[in-house]
């Protein structure tokens, strides 16, 4: 009877994760991110900021490959935030293209946000990306990707000063910083 039951739900699960083409029509897809990575140089020695955040993306299919949509991305920093961004917090709003392959019953994409920062000066936000895609019913995927995220804040730089031993805070300017992450996402389409 067990082995009969493993058999049904592995049935079930195959059946279900078999990649279905999308279809024409709006396509929502909501993804929750973590991402670390470097400001200044990618991959150096330079200080490690980890991040976790999230997106929205409403997209239309035009055909059985492409979607295009816009959408909205968030991302709390933290571990090293402090000196990087003031706020410990970035937000931006994109355009998003998305190609959906078919092959067989797997469903592997790339996807390319382009957009710009909404806080932190308006500098630039891109986040490529690959990913897979698993039907979970007939409305409902869940996608697994990984990429990469690029931006270019504007950061306010501080410098502390001691006088009389009395800490004092004196404002520099600001300046943009390259930043980049390595980005893992787990999202939903609908």
């Amino acid at each position: 009877m067990k082995r009969a039951i493993i058999i049904c739900v592995c049935a079930i699960v195959s059946v279900c994760a078999m990649g279905k083409a999308p279809e024409r029509g709006g396509r929502h897809f909501v993804d929750f991110t973590y991402k670390i990575g470097s400001h200044d140089r990618l991959w150096t020695d330079s200080k490690m900021i980890n991040s976790w955040g999230g997106s929205y993306t409403y997209g239309r299919q035009l055909n059985s490959n492409w979607c295009v949509g816009v959408g909205y991305a968030f991302n709390y920093f933290y571990n090293g935030w402090e000196d990087f961004l003031n706020d410990g917090n970035l937000s931006a709003f994109y355009l998003d293209g998305r190609y959906d392959f078919e092959i067989d019953k797997y469903s592997p994409y790339v996807d390319l946000k382009v957009g710009v920062i909404q806080n932190k000066g308006a500098g630039m936000y891109i986040q490529p990306s690959v990913g897979h895609r698993w039907n979970l019913c007939d409305w409902l995927a869940l996608n697994l990707g990984a990429g990469v995220s690029l931006i270019n804040p504007q950061v306010d730089k501080f410098s502390l000063s001691e006088k009389d031993g009395i800490q004092y805070v004196n404002y520099l300017g600001a300046e943009r910083k390259f930043m980049g992450q390595f980005t893992l996402s787990l999202g939903l389409e609908f």
